[in-house]
């Protein structure tokens, strides 16, 4: 079952504006390691906002907006990864 805060910011996802948006961050080099399962694109974009530094430690962060369920969580289903993405939209930067 989808929570509701995942579920509204899955709904709310458009490829289009997830594909506008990550335009605007380098492709990153990271070393993969622990990042091997997230798409390079939502990574590339969260090391623009954050910084390499702070990466980690927000993947694993329970987001109160989607339903206190960690970010690396979020990448194992289509509509958490669509959440995720819209999430990420809607960061201050």
């Amino acid at each position: 079952m989808v929570s509701i805060g995942v579920k509204k910011f899955a709904n709310a996802y458009k490829d289009e504006y997830w594909g506008n948006f990550s335009k605007c961050f380098p492709v990153i080099n990271l070393k993969r390691g622990m990042f091997e399962n997230i798409p390079i694109d939502v990574l590339s974009s969260l090391v623009g906002l954050l910084g390499e530094e702070q990466l980690e430690k927000w993947l694993n962060y329970e987001i109160e907006e989607l339903d206190k369920i960690k970010p690396i969580d979020l990448l194992k289903t289509d509509d958490g990864l669509k959440a995720l993405k819209m999430y990420i939209l809607s960061m201050p930067n």
